[in-house]
C-alpha cells in the first residue's frame, strides 16, 4: 500500500498554523490595549468606534495631559465611515476643544468595545502629531 505523500496535507497545516497565529496576536492585542488604558500616556491615540454594523463610524482621542484620574484629550475633526487606523491628510486634533475623561471611563469604554484600539508609538506617517 502506498503512503500518503507529506505535501497533500500541507494546506490543512497551513490553515492550522494561520489560524493559531490570528487567536495569539488577537490576545495579544487586547492585552496590550488593556494595558495602555490602565496606564495611559500622553500622546496615545484611541480609536473610537460608535455604533454597530453599517452605521458605524470611527474618530481618534488623543492624550494631551493626565491630572490624576483626569485624563484630557484632543478629538479629530473628521469622523470615518469605515475603520481606519491614521488620520487622512486634511484631518487634525481639534486643539480648542478638549475632552475629559476618567480612567474607569475610558476602561469602561474598552470593555464595550468602544475603543477599538490603541496606539502608543506611533509615526509620522500617521498624522496624529497634526494639532490645529
Amino acid at each position: 500500500m502506498a503512503k500518503t505523500p507529506f505535501y497533500l496535507y500541507s494546506a490543512l497545516i497551513l490553515s492550522v498554523c494561520i489560524t493559531a497565529y490570528w487567536f495569539y496576536w488577537s490576545g495579544n492585542k487586547e492585552r496590550e490595549n488593556k494595558s495602555y488604558i490602565n496606564k495611559p500616556v500622553p500622546g496615545d491615540v484611541y480609536t473610537i468606534k460608535k455604533g454597530t454594523g453599517y452605521d458605524a463610524s470611527y474618530s481618534f482621542l488623543r492624550i494631551i495631559k493626565i491630572s490624576g484620574d483626569s485624563i484630557m484629550l484632543y478629538h479629530n475633526d473628521l469622523e470615518y465611515g469605515g475603520f481606519v487606523s491614521k488620520l487622512t491628510d486634511d484631518d487634525y486634533f481639534v486643539k480648542n476643544d478638549t475632552l475629559v475623561y476618567k480612567k474607569k471611563q475610558l476602561q469602561e469604554m474598552l470593555e464595550e468595545d468602544e475603543i477599538s484600539s490603541v496606539k502608543r508609538g506611533y509615526g509620522e506617517g500617521s498624522g496624529f502629531n497634526r494639532v490645529r
